[in-house]
């Protein structure tokens, strides 16, 4: 592909996940849970609040290696040499700020690699 077409593909796929990031796609479905008050470890509540929390982190593990399955797929990086690095950087630069800042990271990370 000439320079201009990666280009032009690398800004459709851009334009298609930051669709489906507005869209709610890859929200954890799951929410977190209220933190119980009491103090007592081993308490009831603490312990449903710990099964609950397992439940949440487990919808965000799945919502975030659905995010990153759907990134390699539109850049079109799926077994792609340098995929994992390209979602290690977007992860460890964009995490913090949310799936935009990862998004925008694995882009330019992409249009590199292509």
């Amino acid at each position: 592909m000439a320079n201009s077409q990666i280009y032009g593909y690398i800004q459709e796929a851009y334009s298609n996940m930051y669709s489906r990031i507005q869209a709610g796609e890859f929200e954890n479905k799951i929410r977190y849970p209220e933190r119980p008050t009491q103090k007592d470890k081993n308490h009831p509540t603490w312990l449903e609040w710990r099964d609950a929390k397992r439940a949440y982190d487990q919808g965000e593990s799945e919502a975030v290696n659905k995010f990153r399955q759907a990134c390699a797929h539109q850049f079109g990086l799926v077994g792609h040499v340098k995929e994992e690095k390209v979602w290690r950087k977007a992860w460890d630069d964009g995490h913090a700020n949310g799936y935009t800042e990862i998004l925008g990271v694995y882009r330019d990370l992409a249009e590199l690699v292509l």
